[in-house]
């Protein structure tokens, strides 16, 4: 029982530890830049796992993500508080708290600056409306190129879409119609 109990954290280290190299892979630093990538990020996402009530690994998946869509370093560093913030407040998984973020600054251009007042429109229009933010997470993505391809971009694809999914949850029987 006791070697039991003493191998669990030991393999959630273990694997929290490859997920940050898998990102610095995808992140593409080698040599000592890629173990400095892994130690700074492991104690930033620890860090910011205590502040905004999120797992590291979590966040650290997240990231992940983020990095594979296509975002630089700096951009996911500036965003990730806030993404983390807004997952908690909606109850929503973080993953799909940073797709949507993906998703409003690089398809609907979303000055990064912004991010925060935008996530918490979402929060706010979810939290009066009928469609929650925790399901708008899920479905944003696929919409946020949509208004895109209408020119539709900014603070303003943002706001549009908030209240747009709460009139169209008034018709529908469940979140994914």
């Amino acid at each position: 029982i006791a070697a039991t109990s003493f191998m669990w954290p030991i393999r959630e280290a273990a694997a929290f530890e490859q997920k940050l190299i898998d990102i610095a892979a995808t992140a593409n630093p080698s040599g000592k830049a890629a173990f400095g990538f892994v130690a700074e990020a492991r104690s930033e996402y620890e860090q910011l796992a205590l502040v905004v009530g999120q797992y590291s690994d979590t966040i650290a998946a997240g990231a992940g993500e983020m990095i594979a869509a296509g975002l630089g370093r700096d951009l996911i560093d500036q965003s990730i508080d806030d993404i983390g913030r807004a997952a908690t407040a909606a109850n929503a998984e973080f993953s799909d708290m940073s797709k949507v973020a993906t998703s409003m600054l690089q398809t609907l251009k979303l000055p990064a600056g912004q991010l925060n007042d935008a996530l918490g429109a979402l929060v706010v229009s979810g939290k009066e409306g009928a469609f929650e933010l925790k399901d708008m997470a899920r479905y944003f993505p696929t919409l946020t190129s949509q208004m895109a391809k209408y020119g539709v971009t900014g603070r303003e694809a943002v706001n549009f879409l908030g209240a747009a999914l709460q009139i169209a949850r008034k018709g529908t029987a469940d979140p994914a119609e």
